[in-house]
């Protein structure tokens, strides 16, 4: 027996329509490639086979092959070139899972003082390559209902609770973890947005003063501060790919003129544009 009233299912309120979140299913072929670009969700994507070539903001030429996880926060910037043949199921979600994303990952942290946040993948354990193999069945057969992604979604986080040491989930969520989870997720999907800090703050719906406050205890240094931090990592990412020019790199991040652009790499990447992107390219060499 095949698919189980595929179309009424389809009909359903509670049916999936939204492409932005729940499961995907995605095969991809060699050489084609994966854009994922100033996102509202978080994603988590899991290999199952083939290889790819990722970058994402600061990182490059990362590779990740099947039977690794790799988690992306929001607003992130990444491009994937597929190196093989790949499948992978990919998780976009917006509304944090309790048993991970509020502050058990951050008494983790607190509690591995030692782990040190890099680009890398975390190995899919057989207990979720089971859960896997399942979910891929679901998405394939297109029941694609609201509460099945729901429920798998609670039970994804349990099995990493399960089955993963908290040393690998500090370093498989870093990017998230925070003293607050709802107001780091506010600054995450709203930071490459806002043109000040006044306009930070009535986002988030505080007072300037109030936001300042909740910045510095969330992220240790003032938002203008950490704002310009993230923006070079994004703009660094940028001068990774050769194809991009400098003229669309001062254009999407509303630099002034290439002089503004110029000064802030110096400032903030420690040389030129042109330099910068030399280095990189010596690099990868």
């Amino acid at each position: 027996m095949n698919t189980c009233f595929y179309e009424k299912h389809s009909e359903c309120s509670s049916f999936v329509s939204d492409e932005r979140v729940g499961f995907k299913y995605i095969k991809a072929e060699k050489g084609s490639t994966l854009k994922i670009e100033y996102v509202k969700e978080k994603h988590i994507f899991f290999f199952i086979e083939g290889s790819v070539k990722m970058r994402y903001n600061e990182f490059n030429n990362h590779e990740f092959n099947a039977g690794e996880i790799v988690f992306l926060p929001k607003s992130a910037d990444c491009i994937a070139e597929v190196l093989t043949p790949c499948k992978m199921i990919v998780l976009a979600y917006d509304c944090p899972a309790k048993i991970c994303d509020k502050s058990t990952l951050r008494e983790m942290l607190i509690n591995s003082p030692g782990v040190r946040y890099s680009f890398k993948g975390t190995p899919i354990k057989p207990e979720l390559m089971q859960y896997l193999a399942l979910l891929r069945i679901y998405l394939q057969k297109g029941i694609n209902c609201r509460y099945i992604h729901d429920l798998k979604m609670k039970e994804l986080f349990l099995l990493f609770k399960f089955y993963y040491t908290k040393e690998e989930l500090v370093q498989l969520f870093y990017p998230m973890i925070g003293n607050s989870i709802d107001f780091r997720g506010k600054i995450m999907e709203n930071y490459l947005s806002v043109k000040t800090v006044k306009d930070f703050a009535k986002i988030c719906n505080y007072s300037e003063s109030r936001f300042n406050d909740l910045f510095m205890a969330e992220f240790n240094e003032s938002p203008y501060q950490w704002i310009q931090k993230q923006k070079a990592k994004h703009i660094k990412g940028k001068l990774i790919d050769a194809d991009i020019t400098i003229k669309e790199i001062v254009n999407e991040f509303n630099f002034t003129s290439p002089s503004h652009f110029h000064k802030f790499c110096m400032k903030y990447l420690g040389g030129s544009p042109a330099k910068i992107r030399q280095q990189i390219i010596n690099k990868t060499n």
